[in-house]
């Protein structure tokens, strides 16, 4: 049985044929005009069929892109996911201690290739600050520097590190937290400034809380350990009512969203007396479209919920947006983001397209 491939190509939906996902997946092959003979590989403790001509393995709707079971194949699989210095992710992503569930960055669906490909993109180009400018509405001229699950992105010189404020605010709320500490999906900093926190979805919805017991060294699940654990005692945070107003924190509450809200106000007390922070949203209007919400997850916009508890002069420090809209407003017709344009409209969630990127006027601008 083969179980090692030397494709190194990334797949777009219009690399699948439809026929074949419609009549005859996952006993053949998606990909347009493969006829080989699929085998079997395990993968924990099921089978999945494997096509070693295109190195991916079959799952029920979706894929992973698989190149062989040893560490060198691993990780050349999971680089096809990434179209954007995939040399700085062999160095500093792959096997990343602070990088949550690394294992499954070759996923057809996983939204941190798709963080990476789409922030990096802009690095690259030299525009991230148009990037800041439409998800907090502040127009922004300074330089800034892109933080990706909390360490820092240094393509010119291939260097990356943790953020200082995110690891002292840790070590004051999550001491004991072992299983996925606090971190941000992607942050974007202008030293002295601004830091803008932003929790990015694909398919899946914003955690919320449930009435589940706390298990030692996980993060919190229900709404009063979440309020216990990062706003602790009141009093205990000086400026807390300055952000938030305790008593306004109802279910559903997003834990996520929460837990980012604190982190992004405290790091910006450490950052500097005259910090801003601010807290984004970034989901597909796509992936989302007809779903939802299920215990412990939701799809809704949460806006509403989350600038409930903000206080007054802060309700504006948390926005949702769509990957939809960024794309239509910051990539579409430009030409130094040429390759990211043709990267969200080859995308591909459960082999169809990803993104319905010609949007309707109704989710045009921002999801609030």
């Amino acid at each position: 049985m083969n179980q090692q491939s030397s494709c190194r190509r990334t797949f777009g939906y219009r690399d699948f044929d439809s026929n074949v996902l419609a009549s005859s997946y996952p006993r053949q092959c998606p990909v347009n005009g493969c006829l080989a003979e699929l085998s079997s590989i395990p993968s924990g403790r099921n089978s999945f069929p494997y096509c070693a001509d295109h190195g991916l393995r079959l799952h029920q709707n979706t894929f992973v892109y698989f190149n062989g079971p040893d560490k060198p194949q691993v990780d050349k699989a999971r680089l096809r996911n990434f179209i954007y210095a995939p040399e700085f992710v062999a160095r500093h992503v792959l096997d990343s201690q602070n990088k949550a569930e690394s294992h499954r960055l070759g996923y057809e669906m996983s939204e941190d290739a798709l963080s990476w490909n789409v922030f990096v993109a802009f690095l690259i180009a030299n525009n991230l600050q148009s990037l800041v400018t439409w998800l907090t509405g502040q127009i922004v001229k300074d330089h800034v520097e892109l933080y990706l699950w909390g360490s820092s992105v240094d393509i010119e010189n291939m260097k990356s590190s943790p953020f200082a404020p995110m690891n002292e605010v840790r070590k004051t709320l999550e001491p004991d937290i072992k299983r996925f500490p606090t971190e941000p999906d992607i942050m974007l900093i202008i030293p002295g400034k601004l830091i803008v926190c932003i929790e990015a979805k694909f398919a899946s919805g914003n955690p919320v809380a449930v009435s589940d017991l706390t298990i030692h060294g996980e993060k919190p699940k229900s709404t009063g350990d979440l309020v216990q654990r990062y706003l602790v005692s009141k009093g205990s945070w000086k400026n807390e009512s300055k952000y938030i107003v305790r008593e306004k924190i109802t279910e559903p509450l997003h834990g996520q969203l929460f837990r980012n809200v604190v982190f992004a106000a405290r790091m910006a007390e450490l950052m500097g007396p005259q910090v801003e922070w601010h807290v984004v949203n970034l989901v597909s209007a796509t992936q989302w479209q007809g779903k939802k919400t299920a215990r412990g997850y939701s799809f809704d916009d949460p806006s509403e919920r989350v600038r409930s508890y903000l206080a007054e002069n802060y309700r504006n420090h948390f926005t949702s947006h769509y990957w939809e809209t960024l794309y239509t407003q910051l990539v579409k017709g430009n030409p130094a983001l040429f390759q990211l344009e043709e990267y969200f409209r080859n995308k591909s969630a459960h082999f169809r397209p990803a993104f319905n990127l010609v949007l309707s006027s109704k989710n045009q601008g921002n999801s609030e």
